[in-house]
């Protein structure tokens, strides 16, 4: 059986917490990259804008996107920063 058979398709789910709506979406080619096309309803619904960041996130069976979130970002920085200086003292009391 070559790679490619092996390979399974992961499905892709745009999930509005608000309402828990899910929607299949595809993705499609966009010039050299390959990229999701978010259906218009939920752009407008989410006030989503052409430019806004987005987290993308591998999750058990497929990925998760998620809207950006600068406060977020800054306090996963923060802790990344404690985690390096602590990162013996917090393998100690891993044991």
């Amino acid at each position: 059986m070559n790679t490619a058979a092996k390979k399974r398709k992961a499905p892709v789910t745009i999930s509005d917490a608000r309402d828990a709506s899910e929607r299949r979406i595809e993705a499609r080619r966009i010039g050299n990259s390959t990229g999701f096309v978010i259906p218009r309803e939920i752009v407008l619904r989410l006030g989503i804008a052409p430019g806004q960041g987005f987290h993308i996130t591998e999750i058990p069976g497929g990925v998760r996107i998620t809207s950006y979130d600068p406060a977020f970002e800054q306090t996963m920085d923060a802790l990344d920063g404690l985690i390096d200086e602590y990162r013996d003292t917090l393998r100690t009391l891993a044991k």
